[in-house]
């Protein structure tokens, strides 16, 4: 299961799918099931890539990898909260 979630945790969406479907293959069809207009958001290194990143437009937090050649901002403080 891939799932969204708001601020507290709660669950807003979600999406089910095999096991062996990398959570990064279906993000964008999860981020348009819902309005991300104005939101921030938050998530994990696999979520980072420049197709996601695009599609966000708004203030997103997702720490590069390491290997990433052009490494974007990112507030560690807000995202270690």
């Amino acid at each position: 299961m891939h799932a969204i979630v708001n601020e507290l945790g709660n669950p807003i969406s979600f999406l089910l799918s095999g096991g062996q479907i990398h959570d990064s293959k279906i993000a964008l069809s999860l981020l348009e099931t819902i309005d991300i207009h104005g939101s921030r958001i938050m998530a994990d290194k696999a979520y980072g890539c420049e197709e996601i990143r695009e599609y966000i437009m708004a203030t997103y937090v997702i720490p590069p990898k390491r290997n990433t050649k052009k490494p974007w901002f990112m507030d560690w403080y807000l995202y270690k909260q």
